[in-house]
Formats: structure tokens, C-alpha cells, sequence
């Protein structure tokens, strides 16, 4: 990244110098506060009067005045990558000025290092799990920067209730620093990783769904550099699916809703399959096997009925 700042003598009556003074580095999106210094090329005293910035054409902000040591400074957020010509105007009593600089590929005047954050992304290795099922969650790090490295990379991942962390966790990660997660336990974690231009790292541990639901997942990395970014927060969900309900009731023609019959009777058999209200997803697959005990067959007219989908077709004689 090339650290620099340049220094306009433009007009006879002054020279604009323009620095950015933020915390550095900053982060492309973040607000960067800009300082227009006016000094004269001649004669004494302290220019008086308004600075105007501009980004290329576009006034950012309106003019701001000079201060006792002919200094203005304006803060914006209007930088979000690229190329930017950024100009601060001086109209004084005596005249005017203009000064500026690119603020291209990462840099800033002044030393000013601009960088992009580092990505953060996660996934489930499922998108649904039943209840007391595992799947694995992997972590994924990168620097997107072409110069510049992050440290003391880290982040905290406090799972929601009804997600644990498997046993075993299967832990496995090719990041630098402390990575923690431990069997039984809600929070998985990363301290002390870097992560240099350019470079990637990932986080896989297993974890187990104990109840129903969708479980939302979000967490946000955290660098020295700076600090957590709302642009470095990944989120995913995982479904865990309750099995479904199954009820049965026989009913007989003589005795209406009843588990009675007489030997060598016929009685109407019903299995009523139910999604659980917990169940945030359908449930697909469905399939089910009724052997019956000894002294039960199907009768030889089954007449099966179904509102189930699949295939449904019993078979006069048999005992399942």
C-alpha cells in the first residue's frame, strides 16, 4: 500500500495541503475524517475564510470554516473502493485555491492505509438434521487485501439454545491462533489467528440439534486492525426436525371406534401420520412397516385407502 501525501501550490495566494486523519488503517465504507490546511505563499498571518471538499465533482458536505490555524476538516463516508480525486477549494478574501489527491487502491494521503475487511462466512454441511442428529459447521476466513496483513483474528460463536456442540466435535481448522470447542458445550471460538494478504483459513466442527427448530447462527470476526465490522458477520440457519407423530385406531363395523372384534371379524385399521407444530419444514420420505402380531392378517378385500402420497398397497393375506 503506498503511504503518501501531497502538497498543492495551485494559486498565488496560498497552498492547500489535504491529509486524512482517521484511525488507520480504516475500512472502505467507514467514515475517514479529511483536513484541508491553507498557508500562505507570501506575507504573514493566517488565511481566513471556507474550505469546500469535493469527490471528483460532487461537493462532500458544505463549506467548513477555517479554524485559527487554517485548518478544516470534514468526515465522510462516501468512500467505498475504487478510484476517488478528492479536492478542497479555499476561497479566502484574497482569493482562492484548490488542492487534491487520489485516494485509489487502498490509500489515503497522510499515510492513511485503507482496507477492505476481512470475509467471514459459515455453513451447515446440512441443511436439516432430526432432532439429537449432526451435522458439521465450518468457518470460513479470507483477506481480501492485496497488501496488508490482519492480526489477533478471532470471533465467538455462542450457539443458540437447541444447538450444541457435538461428541466427539470432530475439531479440525487450518487458522493460526487458539481454536476452542468443547463436546457438550454452546460457544465455538477462534483467538490470536492471522491472516495475511491474499490468505484463507478454515474452522470445521460438528455440532448436534437436542430440539426442534430453526436454529439461527451469527457471529462477527474481530481484527487488531479493526476490530469487529459489521461487514465481517456471518449468519446461516440449520433446521432440526422432530420426527413425526403416528397414532393408530381400529375401527369396527359392528362396534363403531372400538379395539374389539370377534374371531374371524374384520375391523378397519387407520394410521394417522402428523408434521409436528415444532417443525418449521415438511417432511418428505415418509415410510412406514406395521408387523402384525400372530392371530392378524389382512383381510382378503384390504380396500386401502391413503392421503399420504407414496405408495400404499396392501396385500390380502399378510401379516405387515
Amino acid at each position: 500500500i503506498n503511504n503518501w501525501s501531497l502538497t498543492f501550490t495551485l494559486a498565488p495566494t496560498a497552498t492547500t495541503t489535504v491529509v486524512a486523519s482517521s484511525a488507520n488503517p480504516s475500512v472502505f465504507g467507514q467514515p475517514v475524517t479529511f483536513t484541508a490546511t491553507v498557508t500562505p505563499n507570501s506575507g504573514t498571518g493566517v488565511p481566513t475564510g471556507n474550505v469546500q471538499f469535493f469527490d471528483g465533482a460532487t461537493p462532500i458536505g458544505g463549506p467548513v470554516a477555517l479554524n485559527g490555524a487554517g485548518q478544516a476538516q470534514i468526515t465522510t463516508s462516501t468512500l467505498t473502493g475504487g478510484s476517488h480525486t478528492i479536492t478542497a477549494q479555499y476561497a479566502g478574501a484574497s482569493g482562492g485555491c484548490t488542492g487534491s489527491f487520489n485516494a485509489s487502491s487502498g490509500s489515503l494521503p497522510g499515510g492513511q492505509q485503507v482496507s477492505f475487511p476481512p470475509t467471514f462466512t459459515k455453513a451447515f454441511g446440512a441443511a436439516s438434521i432430526p432432532v439429537n442428529g449432526t451435522t458439521s459447521l465450518t468457518f470460513t476466513l479470507s483477506n481480501p487485501n492485496t497488501s496488508g496483513g490482519f492480526t489477533g483474528v478471532g470471533f465467538t460463536d455462542t450457539l443458540v439454545s437447541g444447538l450444541v456442540v457435538a461428541t466427539p466435535n470432530n475439531l479440525s481448522t487450518t487458522c493460526s491462533g487458539t481454536a476452542t470447542a468443547v463436546a457438550g458445550s454452546s460457544s465455538i471460538s477462534l483467538s490470536g489467528g492471522t491472516l495475511a494478504a491474499g490468505a484463507s483459513c478454515t474452522l470445521t466442527v460438528n455440532v448436534t440439534g437436542t430440539t426442534a427448530g430453526t436454529k439461527p447462527n451469527t457471529a462477527t470476526l474481530a481484527t487488531t486492525e479493526i476490530g469487529a465490522n459489521s461487514a465481517s458477520t456471518g449468519t446461516v440457519n440449520l433446521v432440526v426436525a422432530a420426527p413425526p407423530n403416528v397414532s393408530k385406531f381400529f375401527v369396527n363395523s359392528a362396534q363403531g371406534n372400538s379395539n374389539n372384534t370377534s374371531l374371524n371379524g374384520t375391523a378397519r385399521l387407520s394410521i394417522a401420520i402428523t408434521n409436528p407444530p415444532a417443525n418449521p419444514i415438511s417432511l418428505s420420505g415418509l415410510a412406514i412397516t406395521d408387523t402384525f402380531p400372530a392371530g392378524i392378517e389382512v383381510d382378503a378385500s384390504p380396500s386401502p385407502t391413503n392421503t399420504c402420497g407414496g405408495t400404499f398397497a396392501p396385500v390380502a393375506g399378510a401379516t405387515s
